[in-house]
């Protein structure tokens, strides 16, 4: 016997022996386990099923969770960064309701060991299958007032839904779901898809693609009206405007109804011809109006005809009072004969067509008190044509009960 054991061969096959003994205690989950030790009790650990994802789906584990009692040094137990999970492994098995399937945990550190409760659970396991369905648009809310929405492009527009054939029997849609309140412009976004079935949300499904972009052209109210040019800074001194002409005539603009029903006409770009001495094109954008949501077409091309200024007196133009208060009578006190006289400036072809009764001299009242006044004459006159000294001519009116 001292023979045997002296024998080098022998040694070596106990020690590998021993070896392996102790790597299977350690590391093999399924060798039972007893200790006095420390040891540290967690409750309502969830099982993980390790399956194949392409042919299986797990649809119960009874019970879905276990407790773990962990038997290691203090040091270790008590280290918050531990992990573990606990797992059933059923890539081998085939669909239908497995019982007993043995509880395993992994992930512990060396020297960490365990005993699960319960030790085995059932498994129900079904085979994957998928199924492609068109995607639906459920729009939430509604576009501001008087704002119409159009047929939503999807892009893709069906999907794919991948899961447990039970739980596919009961999918009745995939939807996009889209909020438009109050919206007054195109929404364009990507949106994360939900399978839904008669009683709501389906869980537990794979939907591919997980997202889609939807477009919702949303569109407002329009009306062609014609389009308006003003000038904004006269042309120098000795310079007149004899007519200014366009490349488009209409605009079509595009806001609430509301808007749109009290629209006569668009105002265009504000000219500045303070340097303007000759025949010029000038191109613009047409900017769009606060109450408006859009105008198109967006720019347009003005020419401008420019001619010598000239001048020509127009004699008794009548007074206008406007803006009288209720219950307030109001008398021109100056000038004496409620008529001015006044001195136009402007292209030649223009004077020669005007006469006084294409322009008013206007005297407002609006807001004012009993009592004398002096006020500021506004004339109002065809287009490009303006008053001389304009700023000098006042009237003075007393207002009466």
């Amino acid at each position: 016997m001292s023979k045997w054991l002296k024998s080098d061969l022998i040694l070596r096959i106990i020690s590998v022996g021993l070896a392996i003994m102790v790597w299977a205690a350690v590391t093999n989950p399924d060798l039972s386990f007893t200790s006095e030790g420390p040891s540290l009790l967690v409750s309502n650990v969830k099982i993980e099923p390790i399956y194949n994802e392409d042919t299986q789906e797990v649809a119960k584990i009874t019970p879905s969770e276990v407790a773990l009692e962990l038997y290691g040094s203090n040091a270790t137990l008590q280290d918050h960064n531990i992990n573990y999970t606990a797992y059933v492994d059923v890539k081998q098995l085939s669909a239908g309701t497995h019982r007993n399937v043995k509880v395993k945990v992994k992930n512990l550190p060396f020297g960490v060991n365990y005993v699960v409760s319960p030790s085995s659970v059932d498994v129900t396991i079904e085979k994957r299958v998928q199924k492609e369905i068109a995607v639906d648009i459920h729009l939430l809310g509604s576009v501001a007032e008087g704002f119409k929405v159009n047929e939503p492009i999807l892009s893709p527009e069906r999907a794919i839904v991948r899961g447990a054939g039970s739980t596919l029997e009961q999918l009745k849609t995939v939807q996009a779901v889209v909020d438009i309140s109050d919206a007054k412009t195109k929404i364009s976004k990507q949106v994360k898809l939900q399978a839904y079935g008669d009683s709501g949300p389906i869980a537990n499904v794979e939907i591919d693609p997980e997202v889609v972009q939807v477009e919702v052209p949303i569109t407002s109210p329009d009306k062609k009206v014609p389009i308006q040019i003003e000038v904004d800074k006269q042309p120098p001194p000795g310079f007149a405007v004899e007519s200014i002409d366009t490349d488009i005539k209409e605009v079509t603009v595009f806001g609430p109804q509301t808007y749109l029903d009290s629209l006569q006409y668009y105002l265009g770009p504000k000219l500045d011809l303070s340097s303007v001495t000759k025949d010029k094109t000038i191109q613009l954008d047409i900017d769009t109006q606060p109450e408006a949501i859009k105008v198109e077409p967006q720019n347009i091309e003005i020419y401008v005809k420019m001619v010598r200024a000239e001048q020509k007196n127009m004699n008794d133009i009548p007074l206008q009072l406007t803006g009288i208060g209720e219950g307030l009578s109001a008398e021109i006190q100056k000038p004496k004969r409620e008529k001015v006289d006044i001195t136009l400036s402007g292209a030649p072809a223009l004077l020669k067509q005007i006469s006084s009764s294409d322009m008013k001299a206007v005297v407002d009242l609006s807001n004012l008190p009993e009592g004398k006044h002096q006020i500021p004459i506004v004339f109002k006159l065809p287009p490009y044509l303006k008053v001389l000294n304009e700023k000098s001519y006042k009237a003075t009116v007393e207002i009466k009960s």
